[in-house]
């Protein structure tokens, strides 16, 4: 198999993003201890997110660079954002200079509102990416990746606070991404041996979010060292390339449907955890979301993941032919 596969099956495992993000995020909760865990463990579906941005962003790389390249990116997300973040605004009262950090992206860095962060870090990741590709990586790539993340791993967890480990911590697997990106992108064959330490890796960095679930200190190493970020770096890699044997797996066997729906989440991934919050705070303010274990309660946010589905699809088809007819789509 070659690294590929994931690039293959990037819109799958945004699909599978997105549906794991929107179970961390919902109101609902499970006896079962398999849908539990999937429950919980939804922080890692950012992960996942970024590690598809970097393989991504490398290929984009690839293509334009520099200034074009910072803009190509920007005008993928922004005429996205701006709608959902002036309904934010006006949906929860913003003052004037929260609103100006909001739709800025500045938000996450000087007013700490968390509610949209993943917008603060991958704008700063889009400026970063180009002298990171520039500077460091061309031409020494697995030792650039590798002295990055170290170095990386060791400020987060030696000096950051818990603001700032929410976007240091998870750099990383951003780089890792890219490197990924690389290797897919040069059709690089993955080794058994390098599958096993993927898998294995996996397999110990879930194990051990397990133990500090278990043992009742999430709250204190994933906002006091980030515990649980750094065992995203080690599950992700594995999960992704696992994920993508078994839809290469399925579409090999004709069983096609289950990566059709994958990919049409994944397809509306950035709208749908823009809105899925907002949603979720709406129907929970006009509905009463029954508390936990109720299946009515399950279903309400069912339904609630539906709706913004719908809503994610209506908003990114409006925006991309209102794109079309004044020509940006065109530059992206």
């Amino acid at each position: 198999m070659k690294y590929s596969l994931i690039s293959k099956y990037r819109s799958v495992l945004m699909g599978f993003a997105t549906i794991w993000v929107a179970f961390l995020h919902a109101q609902m909760w499970f006896r079962n201890p398999i849908l539990a865990t999937f429950k919980w463990s939804g922080h890692n579906g950012v992960d996942v997110f970024l590690f598809l941005s970097g393989l991504g962003l490398y290929y984009a790389y690839q293509k334009t660079q520099g200034w074009k390249f910072i803009s190509r990116r920007l005008l993928r997300i922004l005429p996205i954002f701006i709608p959902v973040a002036i309904a934010r605004i006006i949906y929860y009262h913003y003052s004037a200079k929260d609103a100006f950090y909001l739709l800025t992206t500045l938000s996450f860095w000087f007013t700490y509102d968390r509610s949209m962060w993943y917008v603060s870090m991958i704008v700063v990741l889009y400026f970063l990416t180009p002298l990171y590709m520039k500077y460091c990586f061309i031409g020494k790539e697995k030792k650039c990746t590798i002295f990055s993340i170290v170095i990386l791993f060791l400020i987060s967890f030696l000096f950051l606070n818990k603001q700032q480990l929410l976007f240091f911590a998870r750099v990383p697997i951003f780089l890792l991404g890219i490197y990924f990106g690389y290797l897919s992108h040069q059709e690089e064959t993955m080794h058994k041996q390098t599958q096993i330490v993927l898998f294995g890796s996996m397999i110990i960095g879930f194990i051990v979010e397990v133990y500090l679930h278990s043992m009742d200190i999430e709250d204190a190493l994933m906002f006091g060292k980030g515990g649980f970020f750094y065992c995203g770096f080690f599950v992700i890699p594995g999960l992704c390339y696992g994920i993508a044997k078994i839809a290469e797996w399925m579409r090999s066997k004709n069983i096609l449907f289950i990566n059709h729906f994958l990919e049409a989440f994944g397809k509306i991934s950035f709208p749908f955890y823009l809105l899925h919050e907002i949603c979720i705070r709406y129907f929970s303010a006009i509905m009463n979301i029954i508390p936990p274990y109720n299946y009515n309660g399950i279903l309400l946010n069912c339904m609630i993941i539906l709706f913004t589905y719908i809503l994610a699809y209506l908003l990114q088809t409006i925006m991309y032919f209102i794109m079309d007819k004044i020509g940006m789509r065109k530059q992206v």
